[in-house]
């Protein structure tokens, strides 16, 4: 049995349609695929990083708190070390003082013995 053109165009025809209907299951199964494992997983990532900025943004916000504290901290400090500083300077003032004040009543005490 020979082909005739008329044949082999209705063939050829048919490849075609049969092609391109394949090449339709084709995209649609590339779409699925690549929305399932591509599209959503990155959907998903955007998520969690957008999460993730919002904690950073959080974490500077109190990393800065805790500077300001930390800064406050370090002034309180520095002023209760003067404090304490003047206070031993006038406890040495003080002690000096009384130095002199027991020298004075040691000098006075014999004197005060000897008189009774």
């Amino acid at each position: 049995m020979a082909l005739t053109k008329n044949d082999l165009k209705q063939i050829r025809l048919e490849i075609t349609t049969a092609l391109q209907k394949q090449k339709g299951e084709i995209v649609v199964e590339l779409s699925e695929f690549l929305e399932k494992y591509v599209m959503e997983p990155i959907f998903g990532l955007k998520k969690d990083v957008a999460v993730l900025k919002k904690d950073v943004a959080v974490l500077k916000k109190d990393v800065a708190v805790l500077k300001k504290d930390v800064r406050e901290i370090k002034h309180t400090v520095e002023q209760t070390n003067k404090r304490i500083d003047a206070v031993l300077e006038r406890g040495d003032r003080q002690d000096e003082q009384i130095e002199d004040h027991e020298k004075r009543i040691s000098r006075l005490e014999p004197q005060a013995v000897m008189e009774v």
